[in-house]
This record gives C-alpha cells, sequence and structure tokens, in this order.
C-alpha cells in the first residue's frame, strides 16, 4: 500500500476511533469518518501475538486493502485485527475486510451513502 493512503499518527488513529462510526467481524473491526482523501491504518492488539504474528497480519490486511481502494468510499479507516485473526489466512481475512466494510455501506455504489 502506497504511503498516501496510510495513517501514521496517534492523533489520527484517536479521532476515527472518537469520531467514527463503524462494524466488526469475526477477525476484524473496522472504524471510518469521511475526509477529503482516501486513507487507512491498521491495528493488531499485542494479546493477538507476538511480533512475528502481528506484522504478518498486518502485512495481509494492508494487501487486502490495496485491493479495495478504487471500490471505497473517500475517508479515514481504521482496521482493529481481532483474537481470530491470527489463526485466520489471506483469504478469510480478505473476506472479513469486504463484509464488514459492505456492512457499513463503504463502498463507492452502495444504497443511501454519497
Amino acid at each position: 500500500m502506497q504511503k498516501q493512503y496510510r495513517l501514521r499518527k496517534n492523533s489520527q488513529f484517536r479521532y476515527v476511533y472518537r469520531k467514527g462510526k463503524g462494524t466488526a467481524g469475526r477477525e476484524l473491526a473496522v472504524a471510518f469518518v469521511r475526509g477529503p482523501r482516501l486513507m487507512a491504518g491498521f491495528a493488531v492488539s499485542k494479546r493477538v501475538g507476538n511480533a512475528v504474528v502481528r506484522n504478518r497480519i498486518k502485512r495481509r490486511l494492508r494487501e487486502a486493502f490495496k485491493k479495495q481502494i478504487p471500490f471505497l468510499r473517500r475517508g479515514m479507516y481504521v482496521f482493529t485485527a481481532r483474537d481470530m485473526a491470527a489463526q485466520a489466512d489471506y483469504r478469510r481475512l480478505e473476506e472479513t475486510m469486504a463484509f464488514v466494510l459492505k456492512k457499513c455501506g463503504l463502498y463507492k455504489d452502495s444504497p443511501g451513502q454519497t
């Protein structure tokens, strides 16, 4: 995922958590706030696993998100991995990401959203 799409600062994450709306699936939760550009951040708690496991999950989530970029609304997204993400393979994480994004109505062609 290109740097222009990344949330990096703690203040950005806190803003999305505080002001955003979201939903969750079994392996993944998402929070979203409208904004002028598309940006995303990925959070994985130490509870999920050691550094190797957490970094693997973040790499998989970034790759899955990269495929979704052309279809998503502009705004700030924060994806939070849950405990089950450690056992999930890439395909399962990708499916869960698509599920939570659709559930929130974050695709460009979703009815009732602008």
